[in-house]
């Protein structure tokens, strides 16, 4: 197993060292800490940004759809109804119930 610090982890990526000792803080990135001082084992990097990465929707027909059933679900648990070809109108209505529910949990 290959061991490098955070310091050359930060010269190997394009990572700050402050970032990488921020990841090792908050248990983000697998780390080994030997006598005191901290060491990244070969591939935590990687797994990191593995985990973290977003998939690009590869339908944009079912990207749009699943957008307007969630609105549409959403609107209608509170009651307000909406058009799921009308995607501006969508949006409208679900703003307006995102506000009555923020007015209704005030109050």
């Amino acid at each position: 197993m290959s061991l490098e610090t955070p310091k050359e982890a930060a010269e190997r990526t394009i990572f700050t060292e402050k970032r990488i000792r921020s990841w090792i803080t908050n248990r983000q990135v697998r780390y080994v800490k030997l006598d005191g001082s901290l060491f990244i084992p070969e591939g935590a990097i990687e797994e990191l940004i593995e985990r973290n990465t977003i998939e690009p929707c590869q339908d944009q027909q079912n990207h749009h759809t699943s957008k307007s059933l969630r609105a549409e679900t959403f609107i209608t648990s509170s009651t307000i109804a909406t058009k799921p070809e009308n995607d501006v109108s969508s949006q409208q209505a679900l703003r307006t119930a995102m506000k009555l529910r923020r007015s209704s949990k005030t109050s």
